[in-house]
């Protein structure tokens, strides 16, 4: 009997992949199911070394840089200290002297501003139940109910596999 909940497996699964043999290669062209062969060794089989063609003289002869836009231009000068000790762009040394310090991996990205509040729980904390070691487990019978069920359902499904065979010798 053939299982409705059955899945498809792939035919081959990335591990199985990965633990083929160095010579054999998994071909796969649109349209077609993928196809699994020996890998061409172009150096051993005399088919493939009557094709070889000998490696090109000269790779670069003929072909020179084109030209582009970019490599005549000056290089534009470094930002100098402004009026007021800051860099060009008008912010003052302290405040680039700060932003450097807060791409510092000692401060591991984290910084205290000096005008915001310590932090205030909003939530309140879950009362916690007194727990009385003496007071007997409330949902032990819960556990024992299902316990029951699932040993009944088993010994249902060992004594229906004993009918199937009456010759192996053991008995309900």
């Amino acid at each position: 009997m053939v299982s409705r909940s059955e899945t498809a497996r792939p035919l081959l699964t990335p591990g199985e992949i990965m633990q083929l043999p160095p010579d054999d290669e998994i071909v796969m062209v649109a349209g077609i199911p993928p196809i699994r062969t020996k890998k061409a060794r172009y150096f051993d089989d005399a088919r493939f070394r009557e094709r070889l063609l000998p490696a090109p003289a000269n790779l670069n002869a003929g072909f020179s840089p084109k030209p582009d836009d970019w490599s005549a231009l000056k290089p534009i000068p470094a930002p100098s200290a402004g009026r007021n000790g800051g860099t060009a762009k008008g912010k003052p040394a302290k405040e680039e002297e700060a932003d450097k310090q807060d791409g510092d991996s000692a401060n591991a990205g984290l910084r205290r501003e000096p005008g915001l509040e310590q932090h205030k729980d909003i939530a309140p904390e879950p009362e916690r139940k007194t727990v009385n070691e003496f007071d007997p487990d409330m949902d032990e019978p819960e556990r024992d109910a299902v316990t029951n069920r699932t040993l009944a359902r088993n010994m249902r499904l060992v004594a229906r596999q004993i009918s199937m065979d009456p010759g192996d010798g053991m008995e309900l």
